[in-house]
């Protein structure tokens, strides 16, 4: 790797990498459309230093100029809206294609997310379509899904949980991975060839979310009256029956718990 674009540079798994990669003194650029974006899971990140550059993959604004003299792309930007139709993904795909061929990029990297082919959301359709137009696209590519972040399991927990009462589906089954894993995989990828194929990995531990709601009530010294949301359609079904998980296990990524340690620190008991 010669020199590294990352879409998505501000985001959370984007600024992760860009951090590693200062850290690793390798030459890289980040995009976003906006330098002032605070990721929503940890609003202390800093991109103030990094190397970054305006560029808009929706309208492809910027992107040529973005990949002057670059050789790999790591495409993390992403769009979660919940539509059927005109998904925003498939656009940011085509742009970013549509300026790599210009370019002649050497490999890019598409970050997808586990489940994709499994799990029946309009998110997860158009992530798959997504890494099928580049499969067909003639540019070298690896893609990798990943389980969920900690970070993201957390926030869908505190969503879950807002209320007095809370409301949670204790039968899914998450496999959550570290940030940090899935930036060193990624850098890992980008080491090497283009394996024009999908790579799978998840975190060391499987779950169920009534285990993983209970850990991070005691971690947050909250304790509250807790309803199981019973499963019922196919997305839940899917999820239940761990469609969200993979037998390839990061093993440099920590346990749910050990990052609510370093989070928060202190454990107290709560009856979940």
């Amino acid at each position: 790797m010669k020199k590294a674009l990352i879409t998505g540079g501000t985001g959370v798994l984007g600024s992760a990498l860009a951090k590693e990669l200062q850290i690793q003194n390798l030459d890289f650029l980040a995009i976003s459309r906006s330098r002032d974006k605070i990721n929503h899971y940890n609003s202390t990140t800093e991109v103030s230093d990094l190397p970054w550059q305006c560029a808009d993959l929706m309208t492809g604004e910027g992107l040529e100029q973005a990949l002057i003299d670059v050789d790999t792309v790591f495409h993390l930007a992403s769009i979660p809206k919940q539509t059927n139709e005109d998904h925003p993904e498939l656009k940011l795909m085509e742009n970013l294609l549509n300026a790599a061929r210009k370019k002649d990029v050497q490999h890019l990297i598409y970050i997808s997310i586990l489940g994709v082919d499994r799990v029946p959301m309009p998110y997860y359709r158009a992530k798959l379509e997504a890494e099928k137009i580049l499969q067909k696209s003639g540019i070298p590519y690896t893609i990798l899904r990943a389980t969920q972040f900690h970070e993201f399991l957390e926030a869908i927990i505190n969503l879950c949980l807002k209320l007095p009462i809370g409301l949670v589906p204790k039968k899914f089954k998450v496999q959550p991975i570290s940030l940090e894993a899935v930036v060193q995989a990624l850098i890992k990828i980008s080491e090497n060839e283009p394996q024009h194929k999908i790579l799978n990995i998840g975190g060391s531990e499987v779950l169920n979310f009534g285990e993983a709601a209970k850990l991070w009530l005691e971690y947050h010294h909250k304790s509250k009256p807790v309803i199981n949301i019973p499963i019922m359609g196919k997305l839940m079904k899917s999820i239940a029956n761990g469609g969200l998980l993979c037998q390839e296990v990061a093993p440099d990524s920590i346990t749910w718990e050990t990052y609510l340690q370093e989070k928060h620190l202190v454990k107290s008991p709560v009856i979940l």
